[in-house]
């Protein structure tokens, strides 16, 4: 009796404790973590109010495209992408992609057979008819689409995918696939069917990219890790360099500079800063990036707004956890001379010749459609009477 009495009374406790113990964190998250991670969400002031913030009477804005079933717009690339002829307008998004002529009319429309995160256009065959590259990021795996929009392989698994880049590593003429992944995943390099070739170890192997980083014409595979290091590896994943830079590396990606004839650079945000690094973490240049802080993914491109003078600098800033994008726009001299806050999402912009012969526009992508920036043309004075 004595023991069954004990049992009932420690039975008792336990659900005490237990009862105690699941008020106590229920507390602990309405009072202290949920309003933590509000404020964490919550947009901050410089970039709570879309609008042009600097340089007003600089450029002109419209849309170019308006169009709902492409998604977000990930990648806007002008080349031969498709078997008709002429030069069309590539606008992928992450859920289908669009071609426009000269005449900015649609010639085809593509949707996706499956979901997507950052697409990207790429020829794998170099045939003049693209394929649509899925990059890829954590709960949704690393994909290769058709031309028709259907999948065609599928990578992933635990622990999960980061990124994914494409291009000729060996020389071959046959394109492979670097992949990087979450956790100790490291990064693994695919044949252009989507098997594994090689898998090489690392941490939070966060963004990856193929590019010239040695004399070789054949590409290496750069990408930055849980270190901030930005990495150098060779055909086999061998490490050929690793490099600690000033400001903390993970989200990056490739421009040309100084012009579109330049080599090709490491471009990121952080700090208010936007860097432009040589694979070996050099500075090339830096450019202050007011509002920007160090929590968005940069995409930038050169850009000759006007005939037989040097090409600007543009960035985009990404904020994806805030819906919301920064513009800036640098003349030669690299003085912000354009800075504006969109209202969504803007992961893609473009320098492309349309319409002025020897200017470009600039395209960025954002929610559905593609705005397009060019010089603003002076209003005429008024003559007196």
């Amino acid at each position: 009796m004595i023991w069954k009495n004990i049992l009932i009374g420690c039975a008792i406790g336990c659900v005490v404790l237990v009862i105690a113990a699941v008020a106590g964190i229920y507390a602990l998250y309405k009072f202290y973590f949920a309003p933590m991670i509000a404020t964490q969400m919550q947009v901050p002031q410089p970039v709570q109010s879309p609008g042009v913030v600097a340089g007003s009477g600089f450029l002109s804005q419209s849309v170019l495209l308006q169009d709902p079933s492409l998604g977000s717009v990930t990648d806007i690339v002008l080349g031969e992408l498709d078997p008709a002829p002429g030069l069309e307008l590539g606008i992928a998004g992450s859920d289908g992609a669009v071609f426009l002529d000269q005449a900015h009319n649609v010639k085809k429309s593509v949707t996706f057979s499956s979901p997507t995160t950052h697409v990207d256009i790429i020829d794998v065959e170099s045939d003049g008819k693209c394929e649509f590259m899925n990059r890829g990021h954590w709960g949704c795996d690393a994909s290769l689409f058709s031309h028709d929009g259907k999948r065609l392989w599928e990578y992933g698994g635990r622990p999960g995918v980061n990124d994914m880049c494409a291009g000729d590593m060996d020389g071959d003429g046959k394109t492979e696939f670097a992949v990087g992944f979450n956790g100790a995943g490291g990064v693994h390099l695919l044949s252009s069917s989507g098997h594994r070739k090689w898998r090489q170890p690392d941490s939070n192997a966060w963004h990856v990219e193929m590019a010239n980083a040695t004399a070789d014409p054949r590409p290496e595979i750069i990408h930055s890790n849980a270190a901030a290091q930005l990495t150098v590896r060779d055909s086999q994943g061998a490490v050929m360099s690793r490099t600690q830079l000033q400001a903390y590396f993970s989200s990056f990606s490739l421009c040309k500079w100084p012009d579109r004839k330049g080599a090709e650079c490491a471009l990121y945000a952080e700090n208010d800063t936007i860097w432009l690094l040589g694979f070996g973490g050099n500075t090339v240049a830096r450019f202050d990036a007011p509002d920007c802080g160090s929590l968005g993914h940069a995409r930038g491109t050169t850009v000759r707004l006007k005939k037989d003078e040097p090409e600007y600098f543009a960035a985009v800033v990404e904020f994806k956890q805030w819906a919301r994008s920064l513009l800036y726009v640098y003349d030669s001299a690299q003085t912000l001379v354009y800075q504006e806050v969109l209202p969504e999402s803007s992961a893609s912009i473009a320098a492309v010749a349309l319409g002025t012969p020897g200017a470009e526009a600039l395209l960025v992508g954002g929610d559905g459609k593609v705005w397009e920036y060019r010089l603003k043309t002076p209003t005429p004075a008024k003559q007196p009477p």
